[in-house]
């Protein structure tokens, strides 16, 4: 979609964009898989787990900024 629009991929905005979104879908994906052990097992290390969900919720707000900023 951004070709059609115009931008250049290399911006910053959209490069930044990516990697915080692919670091923020590897830890959400960490956090599940923790999750889903914790169901399983006796409750063990839940301040890192409300680490990876505190992350993961600011990489995707940081690409809602990013994204309404736009900077053009």
């Amino acid at each position: 979609l951004v070709h059609l629009v115009g931008w250049p991929l290399g911006q910053t905005w959209l490069l930044a964009s990516s990697v915080i979104y692919t670091v923020g879908e590897f830890a959400v994906w960490w956090l599940l898989v923790r999750l889903n052990r914790l169901r399983k097992a006796e409750v063990v290390g839940l301040r890192f787990t409300l680490a990876l969900a505190v992350f993961s919720g600011v990489c995707f707000l940081s690409i809602a900024g990013l994204m309404g900023a736009k900077p053009v």
